[in-house]
């Protein structure tokens, strides 16, 4: 296992398409994050750096490796003794696979590990075994693998190899609940894939490969739930989740995406990116399909229909403001300057209210029954929907 940070490896890289045409570089590994490789030529951009995105490679003690997604960040003249002039080429590299020369979505496994150091509090003590099942999708074993002397996994496990693009995408789905659950703040250690015999294959990858990019902040927030909250029906809540995720997957993802940094505190951003996934989820809840559905609508019909959405907080000057602030900047109408309040302090506060709302009614979409409960149980969750 590879425990080291930023561990560089020099070897040669070349393209699939031209196996002759290889070029020398250096491979610096980042196990939480995107590495970096650099490449040294006397060639002006060379076709291997023009055409592809994946790149091979052969370096020192991990032998062969796949980099996808590779990306030229910039390139910086270099000097060699004899003063022979060589362009050194930077590039990012989110994903980096290890021990295989193939195509890793070729390649079978039984089983995927994933570090997540935050489960052990996610699982906040209900988990009395060292390894717990949660459910089984697909004929693959999801289980929390609580080893007092490593940090906490998600395994998937199956009875026989299956091609790792099924165990990726599972691992998506599972890791969108818990980044759900967590306010999108988790984050990974090492990523194993093994075959039943043969190959064992450490995956080094940057975060964006599972749909996750900067903690919201440094701040450790309450999980909207915990493993605690859902013991008795895990695997009805697991296979919810599952069944759900294609179904309300734009909500879901738009809801993560502003749970998160994601690079900037854009309000304007992650309020429009709200009211577009409350109107997706409405009109998959309710089935419809080439129908014009309107915000204030879906509002009004959330506050009617939901006991756990609040008329005081969702009160028709609030539905108003809302929907006039969406229309403001989709829209935009000069007439309409300074009609609708686009203060960052009252847009801030109406997106954290929307953002608490859909977490409400994507919790009541996969099962949940308790919400107010959970509502009340969460300081973000109660500021936000609740008269305090």
């Amino acid at each position: 296992m590879f425990k080291e940070h930023h561990k560089t490896y020099s070897g040669i890289f070349w393209d699939s398409s031209s196996p002759d045409d290889k070029l020398f570089g250096t491979l610096t590994l980042n196990p939480h994050g995107t590495s970096k490789l650099a490449i040294y030529t006397s060639t002006e951009k060379p076709e291997l750096l023009k055409k592809t995105t994946c790149l091979y490679g052969y370096v020192d003690k991990i032998k062969h490796v796949r980099l996808d997604n590779c990306d030229v960040i910039r390139s910086l003249d270099s000097l060699y003794p004899g003063e022979q002039r060589f362009i050194k080429y930077e590039l990012d590299i989110p994903l980096v696979f290890s021990n295989t020369s193939s195509i890793l979505e070729s390649t079978q496994f039984s089983k995927m590990s994933i570090e997540i150091p935050e489960l052990r509090n996610w699982t906040k003590g209900e988990i009395c075994s060292e390894t717990s099942r949660l459910t089984e999708y697909n004929n693959i074993d999801i289980s929390i693998d609580l080893l007092k002397t490593d940090s906490p996994k998600l395994v998937l496990e199956s009875e026989q190899d299956l091609p790792f693009s099924e165990f990726q995408a599972l691992s998506v789905r599972i890791i969108a609940l818990l980044n759900f659950a967590l306010w999108g703040q988790i984050s990974f250690g090492q990523i194993k894939a093994v075959q039943k015999k043969g190959l064992s294959s450490n995956i080094f990858h940057s975060t964006n490969f599972w749909g996750h990019t900067e903690h919201l902040s440094k701040i450790q927030l309450s999980p909207i739930f915990t493993l605690h909250n859902i013991t008795t029906e895990a695997k009805p809540i697991f296979d919810n989740w599952l069944s759900a995720y294609d179904q309300i997957r734009a909500s879901i993802v738009l809801c993560l995406s502003t749970m998160r940094k994601n690079g900037s505190y854009i309000f304007t951003e992650k309020f429009l990116s709200l009211t577009q996934a409350i109107e997706a989820l409405y009109a998959k809840e309710n089935q419809i399909e080439n129908k014009s559905i309107y915000l204030k609508d879906v509002l009004k019909n959330y506050r009617e229909t939901k006991s756990y959405v609040d008329p005081d907080i969702f009160d028709d000057k609030t539905i108003a403001d809302i929907n006039g602030i969406r229309a403001y900047y989709t829209h935009y109408n000069p007439i309409k300057e300074g009609l609708v309040p686009t203060d960052d302090t009252v847009l801030f506060k109406l997106k954290m209210t929307l953002e608490c709302l859909l977490i409400t009614l994507i919790l009541d979409f996969i099962g949940f029954e308790k919400i107010k409960d959970i509502i009340s149980n969460n300081c973000v969750l109660k500021k936000y929907l609740t008269k305090i």
